[in-house]
């Protein structure tokens, strides 16, 4: 397997109760790529890490664009809600998400 180029993960976040698509959520996307910063390659293991941070829009939506990329695993977060680790998953060009965060009680 080899790192994608030019991944786009998409998603909507949702109140888990009323359905409602929730904005300003801090999304922090968790990437590993074969290939590290100085061009070196290992297909047996994560060279290149990355953190990426984003935030949904007023419809709940979000969007980023990754240049390469193996793995990414999610965090969703917004203060009143219980956070959501989404189990990481191997890369493909277009990774969509629709994610519902519970109120904390």
């Amino acid at each position: 397997m080899m790192d994608k180029e030019n991944v786009i993960i998409t998603g909507v976040v949702y109140h888990q109760n009323s359905g409602n698509p929730l904005s300003d959520v801090n999304i922090t996307i968790h990437n590993d790529r074969y290939e590290d910063n100085n061009g070196n390659k290992n297909y047996d293991e994560y060279l290149g890490h990355d953190i990426y941070q984003v935030k949904t829009n007023s419809e709940g939506f979000f969007l980023k664009k990754i240049p390469k990329s193996a793995f990414v695993w999610i965090i969703f977060n917004k203060d009143g809600y219980v956070d959501v680790k989404e189990q990481g998953k191997n890369s493909t060009l277009k990774m969509n998400y629709k994610v519902r965060l519970f109120p904390k009680k």
